[in-house]
């Protein structure tokens, strides 16, 4: 297994190990996307170990928020909870903070594997170890990161360790995130070959109602073989003047609608809580409308998915609101 350390909040650089090797080297700087798992800072990507008896998963989740959050003077509704692959450990991060990181690791790979730097240090080591100018121990089962300072303060007795001759764990809390957005379909740098390419655009065009805007772009093409015939069939209402630019002020308008639709299907994946969420989309690109129909665990869930979508410049009209004892299934509309 390779591993990227970042070596700040901004996802922008990092250690990056390999074969016992490790170098300083910015993100964007990775040309293997194989088998890499991505530590992050525990300051964003909060660990926590919790046992409960409780099965629905929102009101689980909803649990651990209030219990990592009791002694904070604000509670912060604006976090998202990870599931770990070992049982009862959890990871909190601000879904602010996921999406800037979803979209820095998607120009990498469609999927990527992530740990806190307190459970990649702290995991399996016998008690309490020094790493540059943060101590990382366990306490309880949780994963704690503590400044020197801080660790020093508390009276911590820790053991100073060499990164170059670091074991890495064998066995940590890790989550496996999706990265899969219309950016990274569209990523040259992902599409291996023709095939995956157009594999990809007809999966996108079927699975949100688009063949329309192919259909259109095909026919227009086919305007360079008989082109005022098949112009005015197509647009009948129309009786040009310049039969070129009328195709190329055509292929401008559909290339526009096509780019307002990507832009904001990628906005509605990066504010809902899952892409399951997500019950219907519909986009009439005559009328440049789009319709959404999603389903909430709660009315909290939803004026965050509003408000966040307000921020991002969309304003959302709710059409219909049924609300059951654990879900609320809200359609809504937005005029481009």
């Amino acid at each position: 297994m390779k591993y990227f350390i970042f070596a700040d909040l901004k996802f922008e650089e990092g250690f990056f190990s390999s074969n016992h090797k490790k170098r300083l080297i910015k993100l964007d700087q990775i040309d293997d996307d194989q088998s890499i798992c991505f530590v992050i800072p525990n300051e964003v990507l909060k660990h926590t170990y919790h046992e409960s008896s409780i099965k629905n998963k929102q009101n689980l989740y909803a649990s651990i928020k209030n219990t990592e959050n009791k002694n904070l003077l604000k509670h912060s509704f604006d976090e998202e909870v990870l599931e770990c692959n070992i049982n009862n450990h959890y990871y909190l991060i601000h879904k602010s903070t996921l999406h800037h990181l979803k979209s820095k690791l998607s120009l990498i790979n469609d999927s990527a594997m992530i740990i806190s730097d307190a459970c990649f240090y702290a995991h399996e080591s016998k008690g309490a170890v020094q790493v540059d100018d943060y101590v990382y121990l366990k306490e309880d089962d949780k994963c704690i990161k503590l400044s020197t300072k801080a660790a020093n303060l508390a009276k911590v007795k820790y053991k100073k360790i060499d990164q170059s001759k670091f074991n890495t764990p064998s066995n940590y809390p890790s989550v496996k995130i999706n990265l899969l957005t219309i950016n990274q379909l569209f990523n040259i740098k992902k599409i291996k070959n023709y095939t995956l390419a157009l594999v990809s655009l007809v999966l996108i065009f079927n699975l949100f109602g688009t063949a329309n805007l192919l259909n259109n772009n095909l026919k227009i093409e086919e305007i360079n073989n008989n082109k005022n015939e098949l112009f005015v069939t197509i647009f009948p209402n129309k009786e040009p003047k310049n039969i070129d630019l009328e195709i190329n002020n055509k292929l401008v308008e559909i290339n526009s609608k096509n780019n307002n639709f990507s832009q904001l299907l990628n906005l509605l994946l990066t504010n809902v809580r899952d892409i399951n969420s997500i019950n219907s989309i519909d986009y009439n690109f005559d009328i440049s409308q789009l319709r959404i129909t999603c389903i909430f665990g709660d009315d909290i869930e939803q004026s965050i998915f509003i408000r966040n979508m307000k921020i991002s410049g969309v304003e959302l009209e709710i059409l219909t609101q049924i609300k059951n004892e654990d879900t609320i299934k809200t359609e809504f509309k937005y005029d481009v």
